[in-house]
């Protein structure tokens, strides 16, 4: 398969079901948003086969096509909808110039304000990973089948699996997209022989996985087919199972309250049914039971309050579940930290004890801030757009009072831009009242307006979202003032309302 057309297998795959909308409308207006959504996909491969810097990242959600939230027409190509129906095979152009969506699915594009979310909780969670001895890993998105029969995935997990091939024709090449991280990362730990000396080994990654969810469990971007994760897995002995899950929780609850999602966490303690009559779990009842007691043990010695989900373990082990509700009241899982005492045997993993013979790892999957499309989904919820300044996709932006100071906006933009504080300035030849209030519906928590005065005095005149009217400041003193919130993850509270 060539790589333009494998990377579109990756990218237009089953993430959107046609809207009514989108069946039989007029070819030009369809074409437009078709168009749009094609344009970021070809920008999206030349940032993957090593293009210019203008590549766009691609993440899955569950919008329907109807409901684009960004901006169409620019920079549209009339040849696309004929591309990505080369491509795709299911969008057919019939005689009356219409747009028969039979079966169309799409990937939607993040745009810059929501990928900028993304990048910003990824970062965080990057360096909370780092402070704590993770090896960062970048591992394949794919792999054979043997890979996955090794581990289970592919007993266990097939029909939720995207696979390319015949995965009945054992005379053939099989792959299929990952969809989780734990087989790769292992390969990082059988590279070599191994001492007690050498663990805990902590893996982090951020990875992108895909699952083939029915169309019926799709949710915005709850649940997605193709999400991307801050996924880890800990190589361990036996004694050092207690803390290390500790040290996970640790990570998780200090994610989760820096992004002001931890007070309405709730947690499940997921253990496995032995009477399953789908036989969906790998191991002994001995097994099962030594795993579950384990945890049992340290969430009372941790003082977790949990409830119990029966069958609701991962089909290696028991997890610990922080649960998150929507604004519809359902209740998803938002990050998992689970103890696996199974797949290092199936993997042949071993390390060399101190009395130099072989033992068996134990290992815990776990996330730290879960899968951020979904984080991203219960931010703008809680939020409603008005996100803390640390985590806002622009954080100040300047607006002078008429042409004249455009200059001493670019100015005070270049140096917060040197302060790494993303920022803008509209040089808009627009009246201020509107330009103020097209940035307080932008949700932008800081403005800095200038003219003739705060251009004499080097200064800037801040408004925003939390006090109002802040008053004229130095702008190195702004400066360091919004560095501090953002390096201490601060959420201000808002105390006026305009």
């Amino acid at each position: 398969m060539q790589s333009l057309e494998l990377f579109a297998c990756l990218l237009l795959s089953s993430a959107f079901e046609a809207a009514p909308a989108a069946v039989g409308v007029a070819r030009d207006d369809f074409k437009s948003v078709f168009g749009e959504c094609v344009n970021n996909f070809l920008l999206a491969y030349v940032d993957y086969a090593g293009g210019d810097e203008h590549g766009v990242v691609c993440h899955e959600i569950g919008y329907r096509l109807a409901e684009h939230d960004y901006d169409i027409g620019n920079n549209v190509c009339n040849d696309y909808v004929e591309f990505a129906a080369d491509l795709v095979g299911k969008v057919a152009v019939n005689k009356s110039q219409t747009v028969a969506a039979e079966a169309v699915h799409l990937s939607v594009f993040l745009r810059s304000f929501n990928r900028e979310l993304v990048y910003v909780n990824a970062r965080c969670a990057l360096r909370a990973e780092q402070e704590r001895g993770y090896l960062l890993t970048k591992t394949p998105l794919m792999a054979k089948r043997e890979l996955y029969k090794i581990s289970g995935h592919w007993d266990h997990y097939l029909d939720g699996m995207f696979v390319m091939g015949d995965p009945a024709d054992e005379t053939k090449e099989c792959f299929a997209l990952r969809p989780m991280t734990c087989p790769f990362q292992y390969q990082v730990f059988l590279n070599r022989g191994r001492s007690y000396r050498d663990l805990p080994m902590r893996l982090g990654e951020t990875s992108t996985l895909f699952r083939n969810e029915d169309s019926g469990e799709m949710h915005g971007l709850i649940r997605v087919r193709q999400f991307t994760i801050s996924e880890g897995h800990l190589v361990l002995r036996p004694d050092q199972l207690e803390e290390e899950f500790k040290q996970c929780l640790d990570l998780a609850k200090y994610c989760l309250g820096t992004v002001g999602l931890l007070e309405k966490c709730t947690f499940r303690f997921s253990q496995w049914d032995p009477a399953n009559p789908n036989n969906k779990y790998e191991g002994t009842a001995e097994q099962w039971d030594h795993a579950q007691a384990a945890m049992e043990r340290i969430l009372k010695d941790l003082n977790v309050d949990y409830t119990v989900g029966i069958d609701e373990a991962a089909f290696y082990g028991p997890k610990l579940d922080i649960q998150y509700k929507n604004v519809y009241g359902k209740e998803d899982t938002l990050v998992t930290i689970q103890i696996d005492m199974l797949l290092a045997e199936r993997f042949g993993m071993y390390y060399i004890d101190e009395n130099g013979d072989k033992q068996r790892p134990y290992i815990i999957h776990r996330t730290s801030v879960g899968c951020y499309e979904r984080t991203l989904a219960w931010l703008i919820e809680k939020y409603a757009g008005m996100f803390p300044t640390w985590l806002c996709p622009e954080q100040v932006r300047v607006i002078p009072i008429s042409d004249k100071y455009n200059d001493y906006a670019a100015k005070v933009e270049a140096q917060l831009k040197e302060a790494n504080i993303r920022c803008s300035v509209d040089g808009r030849s627009e009246k201020m009242g509107y330009k103020i209030r097209e940035a307080r519906l932008n949700r932008v928590p800081y403005l800095l307006i200038v003219g003739a005065k705060e251009e004499e005095e080097q200064k800037v005149s801040v408004r925003s979202r939390y006090l109002g009217d802040e008053g004229s400041k130095d702008l190195g003193e702004f400066i360091e003032a919004i560095k501090d919130e953002i390096a201490k993850k601060t959420i201000r509270k808002i105390e006026v309302e305009e």
